[in-house]
């Protein structure tokens, strides 16, 4: 048991920079989509991909803010 009690501790120190964390990930990514969509060889995969990413930031700080983290 001891070690599941470190894990635990790791994950609490972590708890506040998380929402920083992802909210700074989400920032620099609609950044860069807003680049890449105006881009005239813009990839069409790529631009999914990224569309994907950003969809799935958003769900992650939504659910931090709403645990309260």
């Amino acid at each position: 048991m001891p070690q599941q009690e470190e894990h635990d501790e790791d994950e609490c120190d972590e708890a506040p920079e998380r929402p920083a964390a992802i909210n700074q990930a989400l920032n620099g990514l609609k950044r860069l989509l807003s680049f890449k969509e105006h881009e005239p060889n813009a990839n069409s995969m790529e631009l999914t991909l990224f569309m994907r990413m950003e969809r799935s930031l958003q769900q992650q700080a939504e659910l931090s803010r709403w645990q309260g983290t």
